[in-house]
């Protein structure tokens, strides 16, 4: 199953790293807030979305810019919830994902869940660490944010990303 609500997941990434110390910064790019996406889909999108299609879109933010990807589930909120957050088995989900497993979880609002992960690609390997923050709504919806943890040192030079899980508009029982 793909993993994908609204997934306005931006992955920011480069190469360094070892974790005892801390990042070498505190965060170059800015977190996402927790507050749901503005889509501003049309109608010609809202027919891809309606035919299984995925929407991809960029924004503008100052200098720079941010990417989403919009995508509709045939299944509830909870379940896709239950699955984005399902990080002992991403290996299983995720290309070249060869480990990824939770060092910190705490339950305080929002929740914290620290994730080591570790990737091989073409014969590299490397490690990074990820701070997600769990905006949890009612019924498995709600917001995920994340950050590479600086206080880990990172083969990535950066990641900040965003997951948004809702009920689809007019289809009961699924995502978008």
């Amino acid at each position: 199953m793909q993993i994908a609500a609204i997934l306005a997941l931006l992955g920011c990434c480069g190469l360094l790293g070892a974790q005892a110390e801390p990042h070498e910064h505190r965060g170059k790019i800015a977190p996402y807030s927790s507050k749901p996406p503005s889509l501003g889909l049309t109608s010609s999108e809202e027919g891809v979305l309606a035919r299984g299609g995925s929407v991809q879109k960029q924004v503008r933010d100052g200098s720079g810019g941010r990417g989403f990807v919009v995508q509709d589930i045939a299944a509830p909120p909870q379940v896709v919830w239950d699955r984005i957050l399902d990080f002992p088995h991403y290996p299983k989900m995720v290309p070249n994902l060869k480990k990824c497993s939770v060092y910190v979880s705490k339950n305080k609002s929002p929740q914290t869940l620290k994730v080591a992960m570790a990737v091989s690609v073409v014969g590299v390997s490397f490690t990074y660490y990820i701070d997600h923050k769990v905006y949890a709504g009612p019924k498995g919806t709600g917001v995920i944010t994340w950050t590479l943890d600086y206080d880990r040192k990172s083969e990535l030079d950066e990641s900040v990303g965003y997951w948004h899980v809702a009920a689809h508009p007019s289809k009961p029982g699924w995502t978008r």
